[in-house]
């Protein structure tokens, strides 16, 4: 222990103190997790070699853990071991420092590529298993509203598109409507037209008409 934590000849003052207790919680946390990732990754190897059906005894006889342990362990190596966290989520394994066992374990109900601002935005490491939790339900209930709320965009755009579709279409109509009038517009007036020289052509053969007919008359 006295080589992690480096002490000198100052005071002992209580908040000198307090520091080597918070920077030894962390080391235990760091360490604590890392090495349930190594037993994880062991557990993961072993069980491929164990029978079928003595997976339960295999681990109750040598490691005298339980299944629902075992598990536990294998999921944060499959989680965070090395092979799964890449030189491109090195921020992950930067924020994990100090996260207990626990924590980093109720860590996986986020998505992986949220978790590393989640630990940092939230101070994870010194947070309680309780304040993790209440925290990572606060947030899965925020996305869900979120998403909630983006689906309704959604269906509001795809209303407002269909609108515009259908106001378009209603214009095209309008249009041809008013075309139309305005083509049968055009038809009365030809044909008012053509009557009032009908009408005129028509007068003018009866007057044409009376008037043979009063020189018929006087002759």
């Amino acid at each position: 222990m006295n080589e992690m934590i480096e002490t000198t000849a100052t005071e002992r003052t209580p908040e000198v103190i307090a520091r080597e207790i918070n920077t030894i919680k962390t080391i235990a946390r760091r360490s604590t997790l890392q090495y349930a990732i190594e037993i994880g990754e062991r557990l993961t190897e072993v069980k491929e070699l164990v029978p079928y059906g003595q997976w339960g005894e295999w681990l109750s006889d040598n490691v005298d853990y339980s299944t629902s342990t075992a598990a536990n362990l294998m999921k944060l190596y499959r989680e965070y071991g090395d092979k799964q966290i890449s030189m491109t989520t090195e921020t992950l394994k930067q924020a994990l420092e100090g996260v207990d066992m626990t924590s980093a374990l109720l860590l996986t109900a986020l998505p992986a590529d949220q978790r590393a601002e989640f630990v940092e935005q939230n101070d994870i490491a010194n947070k309680s298993t309780r304040e993790v939790e209440v925290l990572i339900k606060a947030k899965k209930e925020a996305d869900e509203r979120a998403a909630k709320a983006n689906e309704r965009i959604e269906e509001l755009r795809d209303e407002l598109d269909a609108n515009l579709h259908e106001q378009g279409e209603l214009g095209v109509k309008v249009q041809e409507l008013q075309n139309s009038l305005r083509d049968n517009a055009e038809t009365i007036k030809e044909l008012e037209d053509q009557l009032s020289k009908a009408k005129k052509a028509a007068q003018t053969a009866e007057a044409e008409k009376a008037a043979a007919s009063d020189k018929a008359l006087a002759a």
